[in-house]
Order: structure tokens, then C-alpha cells, then sequence
């Protein structure tokens, strides 16, 4: 069987809509400067070739509602189409409530949707929205209810006053990084900035009106200038959770952090480092950026991977500090012991160790999730 998503995503003129594989197909043929046969599209997206037709007739009826150059066809060459990006990128866009959510499985879309809802959401919306039935917007909520939860959220349905969300800002934003990145491969990250494929396209256009490049930048000049080097999973997590930030300000939520802890990291080296970077982000997108944001920021800087130690570290007093230090050391021994081996810089090892545990402890303590897709290479 294909493995696509068939949901309607884009509305774009009438009652038609550009469906997911619809646009992955445009999206091909767009970077083959050549023909192409019904056959060449079917393997190079894993489609049959009957949906190829059944997409190409759809593809027909919108670019020549649109005023777009229409497909070119030849007798035993088969089709090419001279449409550009940013063509490609109107038709996505133009009269349409679902243009962030291309791509996403209708269920992710549905949480989305909900997720910047200010108030209750009826079936009769869900299902506009999602492009499906009343009923199977009720057995999507039954399948994602649990899965909310563990994610600390709850789903609220009530009888004629509809579906709505409730929880944490944190725990949601939570949520939607590990939507926007279920199956997202971090070494291919750098397609944010060109994009290349359907999973670059999600991206891109979930945070549409976001400049990813921008941030991209400002990150690595902040980083450059500070001296301080970030592994590029740490680098990447930064970038999305930038991106979730202003996202999330845009919709009018703000992230809830207690006085305390903001008290408490706000004291901190990475809190005026996130300060600085807060400020250009703000400057460029006319936004204010509270306190409560730039410490949630800080958290993510502390979440960080850093390959040199800072002066100033996440202890607040010489004891903690310590520690952690002869866990450290512990550690290391009970290596050497157990291979039975010995290092001649064990204390580099102790030390490199050290800085790599400090954000590990902070991504436990603050609750951070970084997806890295190295993980199962690691254990296997």
C-alpha cells in the first residue's frame, strides 16, 4: 500500500481543494526542468499511478483556475510543468484557513487547530476544518484524548458548547514540537532554509510569516560573538522553540512560569544572553517579548549542549557544584574499572563529561524535550 496522507489541505477556489499528494506531485515536477511519465511520478513519490492521474486532473482544474501555467503534455514524453516556487507557494496559500497544516495527519491538524483556539470549538467547525464527517471528528477526539494527557493536556467536550483544550502553556507548546517534529530527521535540518521536501514544506509552512533564516542567523551571530558553541541538536531545538515562541505570541498566548522560578533564572548568565537575543527577535517582528518569555527562552539555553564551560553554571551554591563533579569522577572509574582500562586524561574526560551532564540535568529539571534522531543508533 502507498504511504501518503489523503487529506484535504488548501482551499483554493470553490469547492476545490489542492490535496497533500497533489501538492507533493507539483512539488516534484517543479525541480525536473523535464517530462515526465505518469510512471516516473508514481515511483518517485510511491504512488500508484492511477492516483497520479486522479491528482493531475485536480492539478489541471486549479492551476487554470488560478491564471498558472497550465500543464504541457507530449505524446510519448510525457508532462512538464513550468510553475515557480513561489507560484507553487500562492496556490498554498491563497483563500485558505488550512494553509499552516500541509501536510500534517488530520489528527495533528485537529490538535493544532485547537491548540490556538481561544474558545470552544464545535464538530460542525472541527469538521470544516479537517474536511471530515462530524462522526469521524469524534473518533478522532476518542483516539488523541489519552495521548493528551500524557502530554498533560486535557480535552474538554461539553454537550452544545463544543471542544477545547486545557492546560499549561508550557506543556502546549511542548506539544506542538513534538508534533511539528513527529517525523522530522534533524540532520536534514538545513532544508528549513531551502526547502526540499514534503517534511521541509510542514515546517516551513506551519510557522508561515516567520522568517526561519532570520533566527537562523541571529542564533549563530548571538553564538559567534558570545563564544559559545551549541551541539547542532541543540542548535536546531533552539531554532524551532524560537520559532513556537513567536507563534504562540502572535496567537495571543503567553507562557505561565512560576515567580519563583522566574526569580531564580532570571539571576542567571544564560538569562541576559537570552535577553539580547529576545531583543533582535522582537525588533524584527514588531512584538514584545515579556519577562516570563525570555526566561523560557533561558531555559532552552540551559537546556543547550555547550562544548566549552561557562564561568557561570546552573549551581547555586560550591557544594552542588562539587557533587556533581565526583559523580563525574565516579563515573569515569567505574568505566576504567570495568573495561579494565585506564585513560591517560581522565580528568579532560572528567571535565568534558562534567559540561555534558550540566545541560542534561537542566533539560530534566525544566522538563525539555530534544528529539535526536541519533538515539536508537546509540542504543542499538
Amino acid at each position: 500500500m502507498p504511504n501518503f496522507k489523503i487529506c484535504c489541505i488548501i482551499k483554493v477556489v470553490g469547492g476545490m481543494v489542492i490535496k497533500d499528494i497533489e501538492y507533493k506531485i507539483l512539488n516534484y515536477m517543479i525541480h525536473i526542468d523535464d517530462f515526465l511519465t505518469i510512471k516516473n511520478i508514481a515511483e518517485q513519490l510511491d504512488i500508484s499511478e492511477r492516483m497520479v492521474r486522479y491528482a493531475l486532473d485536480n492539478i489541471e482544474y486549479i492551476l487554470k483556475k488560478n491564471n498558472m501555467p497550465e500543464l504541457r503534455r507530449k505524446y510519448g514524453l510525457g508532462i512538464k510543468i513550468c510553475l515557480t516556487r513561489e507560484q507553487l507557494d500562492l496556490i498554498a496559500r491563497r483563500e485558505s484557513i488550512y494553509k499552516n497544516y500541509l501536510g500534517f495527519s488530520n489528527k495533528n491538524r485537529l490538535i493544532l487547530y485547537l491548540l490556538k483556539s481561544h474558545y470552544s470549538r464545535t464538530l460542525l467547525e472541527l469538521s470544516d476544518f479537517t474536511g471530515v464527517s462530524k462522526a469521524t471528528v469524534s473518533k478522532y477526539l476518542c483516539e488523541v484524548e489519552e495521548y493528551l494527557l500524557e502530554k498533560d493536556i486535557k480535552l474538554v467536550k461539553k454537550r452544545n458548547k463544543g471542544v477545547y483544550l486545557i492546560g499549561k502553556e508550557v506543556a502546549k507548546r511542548r506539544l506542538i514540537y513534538s508534533i511539528v517534529l513527529e517525523s522530522y530527521d534533524y540532520s536534514k535540518m538545513q532544508g528549513l532554509l531551502m526547502p526540499k521536501n514534503m517534511d521541509d514544506l510542514m515546517i516551513k509552512n506551519y510557522f508561515y510569516g516567520i522568517d526561519i533564516k532570520y533566527i537562523w542567523e541571529i542564533l549563530r551571530k548571538s553564538l559567534l560573538q558570545r563564544k559559545i558553541t551549541f551541539s547542532d541538536v541543540a542548535f536546531y531545538n533552539m531554532i524551532i522553540n524560537t520559532c513556537i515562541m513567536l507563534k504562540r505570541i502572535q496567537q495571543r498566548f503567553l507562557v505561565d512560569i512560576e515567580l519563583e522560578k522566574i526569580n531564580y533564572l532570571s539571576e542567571t548568565f544564560e538569562y541576559e544572553e537570552a535577553k539580547k537575543y529576545c531583543k533582535d527577535i522582537s525588533e524584527k517582528y514588531s512584538v514584545v517579548i515579556p519577562k516570563t518569555e525570555i526566561v523560557w527562552i533561558t531555559m532552552h539555553f540551559l537546556g543547550a549542549n555547550p562544548v566549552k564551560l561557562l564561568e557561570e553554571d546552573i549551581f547555586s551554591s560550591v557544594s552542588q557544584r562539587t557533587k556533581l563533579m565526583n559523580c563525574t569522577a565516579a563515573m569515569v572509574d567505574a568505566f576504567e574499572n570495568e573495561m579494565h582500562i585506564k585513560f591517560n586524561n581522565s580528568d579532560e574526560i572528567v571535565r568534558g563529561l562534567f559540561v555534558h551532564l550540566i545541560p542534561a540535568i537542566n533539560r530534566m529539571k525544566y522538563n525539555i524535550f530534544i528529539k535526536n534522531n541519533l538515539k536508537e543508533d546509540i542504543k542499538n
